[in-house]
């Protein structure tokens, strides 16, 4: 009887140490990717670091902030955001976050040929 009670005992311990680590693994956090984007930047405000972005005429625009983990990225050379002008055409990869408005990730734009080089 004592045997029968000791291999009740290891089998419940199996199965309780199998259903945790189950779940553990199904329940961990996965941060999500970022989400690419292309349109036209409407508003930039340096001092709020927030941006207005268009995506396309039947989307509406969205309000983004950026923070100094931001990329600002021209011709595959890392910038500040200064040099971000309106009406500009960019790429920008963003994340949802809770309570705030979508986080920038990275900013990305090519120099046009109207555009001087500095």
């Amino acid at each position: 009887m004592k045997q029968w009670n000791l291999i009740a005992r290891r089998s419940a311990a199996v199965v309780l140490v199998s259903t945790i680590m189950l779940m553990a693994m199904s329940a961990s956090a996965r941060l999500p990717k970022p989400i690419q984007v292309e349109g036209t930047i409407l508003a930039i405000d340096p001092d709020t670091q927030t941006l207005v972005f268009k995506q396309s005429k039947d989307k509406k625009p969205l309000v983004l902030d950026w923070n100094k983990d931001t990329q600002f990225i021209l011709d595959d050379k890392e910038i500040g955001s200064a040099e971000l002008k309106e009406r500009m055409v960019v790429t920008i990869y963003f994340k949802h976050v809770s309570f705030r408005n979508p986080l920038l990730k990275k900013v990305v734009w090519k120099r046009t040929t109207k555009e001087p080089a500095k």
